[in-house]
């Protein structure tokens, strides 16, 4: 059985060698060395022409690229310093408010201060001119008045200097 096999398998290889068809090269060579160097030389210059021409245009592509990136950076500056600016500007601007809104407490409470005490001193200026008048006060207590009542006199010119300066840092503050 092996004999047969192997009988077979060299006939088939016999058989297949006869029929075997036999490949001719076609290949031309060129005429002249000349030709082939020519044509070598024209395709590596147009691949070098067409490769400056791809970097010429990236390079001017990265160039606007680049000014069009710097425009931007530089209006983002601009808008950043205008809304700090304008931070600024409010609160100065809420600083001064709340300082004229200082000074006119200020001045009222003063005023109001003076009103009050030009009151007092009225009344007991006529406290003291009715008790004069029935005669019920020795000397020494009506000097003792008369003191309390340039007391009072002193405070209000102190108070009516106070509402002076008072109005002035207003007229300062509005300024």
């Amino acid at each position: 059985m092996k004999i047969k096999i192997i009988t077979t398998a060299i006939l088939l290889c016999t058989v297949q060698v006869f029929f075997a068809q036999d490949v001719k090269k076609d290949t031309q060579l060129p005429n002249t060395k000349s030709s082939v160097e020519a044509t070598k030389n024209d395709s590596i210059k147009k691949a070098t022409e067409a490769v400056n021409k791809a970097l010429k245009a990236d390079e001017k592509m990265l160039k606007e690229k680049l000014r069009n990136d710097k425009k931007a950076l530089n209006q983002a500056l601009e808008t950043e310093k205008e809304k700090h600016r304008a931070d600024k500007e409010s609160r100065e601007f809420s600083l001064k408010q709340s300082k004229i809104l200082a000074a006119e407490k200020s001045v009222q409470k003063s005023k109001e201060k003076l009103a009050t005490t030009e009151k007092n001193l009225l009344d007991n200026m006529e406290k003291f001119e009715k008790k004069k008048d029935k005669g019920k006060l020795d000397p020494t207590q009506i000097e003792k008045e008369n003191i309390k009542i340039s007391k009072q006199q002193i405070k209000i010119n102190n108070l009516k200097e106070d509402v002076v300066k008072a109005e002035k840092k207003l007229s300062k503050a509005r300024d």
